[in-house]
């Protein structure tokens, strides 16, 4: 038990590392696209 409790840190950062860049991503586009179609809607149906 003691081995799995020394190894759980290390499995959480590395998800952290793993996980982290994917949703800065994800969420970067989702602001990107919803500025996007703000604009479009801005231009189009102003």
């Amino acid at each position: 038990m003691c081995g799995l409790f020394n190894g759980l840190p290390f499995a959480k950062s590395t998800l952290l590392v793993t996980f982290v860049p994917f949703f800065l991503v994800f969420f970067i586009n989702l602001k990107i696209l919803i500025l996007l179609q703000k604009a479009v809607n801005f231009v189009f149906f102003n």
